[in-house]
């Protein structure tokens, strides 16, 4: 009796330590079920796999870790159906921008067309005129960011965020968006063309360390933003 008191403990122990393991070889034998049957979607710890599937294979090696092989229920087969009738649809609709299981097709979105019945319901979904709208201004500012050497970045804030100035906006209907740069970039940019067109052998100022190919730097003019460099010809 004294033996068994001791060695009590020592097994739950030792039980504890190997569930891990357990559950790993259970997993991997469900995996490996299904990777042999093509009816099989999905390996699931939830005794019912889960809404739209039904359980078809139970692997246990613990009883406190079981693994479940699962497949597609009618209900879940009908919601299948009904998510790629959606698809389709989207495909050859170019106001179609996604597929949703929500009803309001989720911020930005709404819906155009539902596609419902017996499983789960699935709808097209458009960008609203207002998002249509945010993503042209947001273009716009990037198109305009994009040619602009002092521009870093576009953002929806106003004053752009710390370190940086807002240059240009895009506003009215829609979300707005403002083109930024670094605090003080613009004063190292000028600061660097007034000493460049003070010095014979200064051809260009550049944002780049090195000037680029055929230039090497002679002067930086450094602050708050982003630092200038005054070239020269190699």
């Amino acid at each position: 009796m004294k033996v068994f008191r001791f060695c009590l403990p020592a097994l739950i122990i030792l039980l504890l330590a190997a569930s891990p393991a357990f559950s790993d070889l259970n997993k991997g034998r469900c995996q490996d079920f299904c990777k042999s049957d093509k009816e099989c979607k999905k390996c699931s710890k939830l005794p019912g796999c889960g809404s739209g599937y039904s359980p078809m294979a139970t692997f246990k090696f613990h009883k406190t870790d079981y693994w479940y092989a699962c497949r597609k229920n009618a209900w879940g087969n009908l919601s299948e159906r009904n998510k790629q009738a959606c698809l389709e649809y989207c495909e050859e609709h170019d106001q179609c921008k996604k597929c949703s299981k929500h009803v309001g097709c989720g911020q930005g979105y709404e819906k155009i067309m539902s596609f419902v019945g017996e499983g789960k319901n699935w709808h097209a979904c458009k960008k609203t005129l207002h998002q249509r709208l945010s993503d042209r201004n947001k273009a716009e500012c990037e198109e305009w960011c994009g040619n602009n050497e002092l521009c870093e970045k576009c953002s929806t804030l106003n004053e752009c965020g710390q370190g940086y100035t807002s240059m240009k906006h895009w506003t009215g209907t829609g979300k707005n968006w403002h083109a930024c740069r670094k605090a003080g970039a613009a004063s190292n940019r000028d600061a660097c063309l007034q000493w460049c067109g003070k010095n014979g052998n200064c051809k260009k100022c550049s944002k780049k360390p090195g000037c680029g190919l055929g230039y090497k730097p002679m002067k930086m003019f450094k602050g708050p933003g982003k630092n200038w460099f005054a070239c020269e010809k190699r």
